[in-house]
């Protein structure tokens, strides 16, 4: 199975769907920044969630 918001994105873009093909780029993107953030955030404070 592939991933979902991929695939809509790929679909929209087949069909020149530029606003649903601009708005999944963007949920995308800002899903890697939350993975990213949160594993910054591991990094610099260890303690959180430890309590």
């Amino acid at each position: 199975m592939g991933d979902p918001a991929g695939q809509i994105v790929l679909n929209a873009s087949n069909f020149l769907r530029t606003d649903i093909v601009v708005m999944g780029i963007i949920g995308i993107l800002a899903y890697l920044f939350d993975l990213l953030m949160r594993r910054i955030e591991a990094k610099l404070t260890p303690w959180k969630g430890r309590m």
